[in-house]
C-alpha cells in the first residue's frame, strides 16, 4: 500500500486502532486524489499482528472498521475498491461478501 500511494502522490495516514485480539496498534490508511481511502485490511487484521496467536474465533477485524471511519472523519469521500485482489480471500465468493460489507459500512458512516 505504502509504495502503489507514494506513486501517485497520495499520503500515508497513521491511526492508533484495536488490533485483531483488542490490543492498541498503530496503523495506517493512504489518503489519493484528496478524498479516496486505501484502506489495506492487513494494517489492522493481518497475521502479523496476530503475534502467534492462532485462535480465529477470538480474532477481529473491528480495527478495520476504524480505519474506515478515521478515514471517512477526515473528508475522505470514496474508497478504492479496485486495488482488492482475491488472492487475499479464500474463495471469490468470501472477497465478495467482504467487498460489500466494506462499501456498506463505507456507505453507512457517511449518511
Amino acid at each position: 500500500m505504502d509504495c502503489f500511494v507514494r506513486a501517485i502522490g497520495g499520503e500515508k495516514r497513521n491511526v492508533r486502532v484495536q488490533g485483531p485480539f483488542g490490543e492498541e496498534i498503530e496503523s495506517f490508511y493512504g489518503v489519493v486524489k484528496g478524498d479516496t481511502a486505501v484502506v489495506e485490511m492487513a494494517a489492522a487484521a493481518g497475521l502479523p499482528l496476530a503475534c502467534g496467536k492462532r485462535d480465529p474465533g477470538k480474532a477481529s477485524t473491528y480495527g478495520v472498521g476504524q480505519l474506515i471511519a478515521h478515514a471517512v472523519r477526515s473528508g475522505c469521500r470514496s474508497m478504492d475498491k479496485n486495488r482488492c485482489s482475491t488472492d487475499t480471500y479464500s474463495s471469490p465468493m468470501a472477497f465478495a461478501s467482504s467487498s460489500a460489507l466494506t462499501r456498506t459500512l463505507f456507505r453507512s458512516l457517511l449518511t
